[in-house]
């Protein structure tokens, strides 16, 4: 029984997992609009298109970490922690993706 009430007092309170989601969010989708600017930069997607792809692809990777971990970022994750090289590579290819279906979508409507 105390071992259970020992586990109980170590688990994040409701608003800490809300804020670790949020924390995670954030993280995402400036990692995202980094990857992306590239290509906005390049010319080869427009305002509207870099918006969406950054709106979709950020959504995309929030999901797939909150079924890894649904509590979002930790209090003691810092971003270099989180952003390993593995996860980036992972996450640009996302974006990249998403580039490319609007890329497809621009050309297919005109």
């Amino acid at each position: 029984f105390e071992d259970a009430a020992a586990m109980a007092d170590s688990l994040p309170s409701p608003a800490e997992e809300e804020a670790g989601v949020q924390r995670l969010r954030r993280l995402i989708l400036l990692f995202v609009k980094d990857s992306a600017m590239a290509f906005f930069r390049d010319k080869a997607i427009d305002k509207d298109q870099f918006k969406d792809v950054a709106k979709k692809a950020s959504q995309k990777i929030l999901e797939g970490q909150l079924k890894v971990d649904p509590k979002g970022l930790h209090v003691g994750v810092s971003r270099e922690k989180f952003l390993t090289d593995e996860r980036k590579k992972k996450m640009e290819l996302v974006v990249v993706k998403y580039v490319n279906l609007e890329q497809q979508r621009r050309t297919s409507s005109d």
